[in-house]
């Protein structure tokens, strides 16, 4: 008789994208790194396959019925049924117990009365997120990543910097399409462009910007409407707050100057 390998089964997530971002998929590194021979098979959204990418065994596509009928609301959808997410957790588990020792089903609670921003131990998250290999080549292609001083940018505003190559994400995300691929995604794309920024330039109501901090890559924070507060709850990443991005890109020079300029212990 062989012996099943140990799994942890992941999802349904059917939730918002940055709830799944930073309330559910830092776990899931965790766990991998904690219990490296594991195997991790995940079950959400396509598009978001690569926030798992390479800490994941088996990625599943999610697929839900009339989705575009409700509205994504934290970890669920607007009015849907508890009884119908439930059979497809069912399901899912059916699936994969026969084959392999379940030793954990991770998924979120979505019923009404349970709606806690943090469901697993916060002290168990990190977001060291390692998108596909092929995320990463085709981002190569577009920006020699490493190559370049890459600097991103969501805001529309106009600004120059005489050093760097700078790269809008709506322009990014269009160029992706001359390179269709069934295991790249957007987003996996994004991270590997923004890991190898020097900064980010934006704010924190996109989402990018927030990946960027979660990514440890500093934010020149334009137009600012959070609290530093809020934005700790975040990240500890270095944010500039700025009304002009030229001054906001000046404070974050002086930053690294700072850094480099600072006694050894």
């Amino acid at each position: 008789m062989s012996i099943k390998e140990n799994a942890i089964l992941v999802g349904p997530f059917i939730g918002e994208l940055w709830w799944e971002i930073f309330h559910f998929s830092g776990h899931i590194l965790y766990q991998k790194i904690k219990n490296p021979k594991t195997k991790v098979i995940v079950l959400t959204r396509p598009n978001r396959f690569d926030l798992y990418g390479c800490y994941c065994d088996v990625l599943i596509p999610l697929k839900i019925e009339n989705e575009r009928e409700y509205g994504q609301e934290c970890f669920t959808l607007k009015n849907f049924s508890v009884p119908y997410y439930n059979a497809i957790i069912k399901k899912f588990r059916e699936s994969y117990e026969n084959k392999y020792n379940v030793k954990q089903h991770i998924y979120p609670s979505i019923d009404p009365f349970y709606n806690l921003k943090w469901q697993l131990p916060r002290s168990q998250f990190i977001y060291t997120f390692k998108p596909r290999m092929i995320n990463r080549d085709i981002t190569n292609k577009i920006y020699s990543l490493g190559m370049k001083n890459l600097v991103a940018t969501d805001v529309h505003d106009l600004f120059e910097l005489a050093d760097c190559e700078m790269v809008n994400i709506s322009n990014f995300v269009y160029e992706l399409k001359r390179f269709p691929h069934a295991k790249i995604t957007e987003l996996g794309c994004i991270i590997e462009l923004i890991k190898a920024c020097r900064f980010f330039v934006g704010n924190m109501q996109s989402i990018t910007s927030r990946l960027a901090l979660l990514l440890g890559v500093p934010l020149i924070a334009y137009n600012e409407t959070y609290e530093d507060t809020e934005i700790r709850i975040i990240s500890n990443t270095p944010v500039f707050k700025c009304t002009n991005i030229e001054e906001g890109i000046l404070n974050y020079e002086d930053y690294i100057r700072s850094q480099k300029n600072r006694p050894r212990k």
